[in-house]
């Protein structure tokens, strides 16, 4: 926010300054200084544009590159939990498997 308000601060200079170089050469009936502050003042105002597309542009790429990062967690922690679950049913199998085992076997007491 600093970086915009310090922007349109000094585009604000720069819209006066024109203003101001426009009023004086109209008092002097100068049309060539009004074309030539009109055609910087226009420079002045594309490469303000360009500057806050090119910001625009690089806070997309960072929110991408977060939204990445994001999702590579997710699908890390999604991996993690579905390793612990293969773990936990591998468990509850096996204790089904012994507990058939047991209930299969001769008493030790019958034999």
């Amino acid at each position: 926010q600093a970086d915009a308000v310090a922007a349109r601060a000094e585009r604000a200079a720069a819209v006066s300054a024109a203003e101001s170089l426009r009023a004086d050469a109209s008092a002097r009936g100068d049309d060539a200084a009004n074309a030539r502050i009109d055609a910087a003042s226009a420079r002045a105002e594309a490469a303000a544009v360009r500057g806050a597309a090119e910001k625009a542009k690089l806070g997309a790429v960072e929110a991408k590159a977060r939204s990445d990062a994001q999702q590579s967690e997710a699908e890390d922690q999604r991996a993690a939990l579905e390793s612990k679950l293969q773990c936990a049913l591998q468990a509850v199998d096996a204790a089904v498997a012994d507990s058939e085992r047991r209930r299969e076997a001769p008493a030790p007491h019958l034999l």
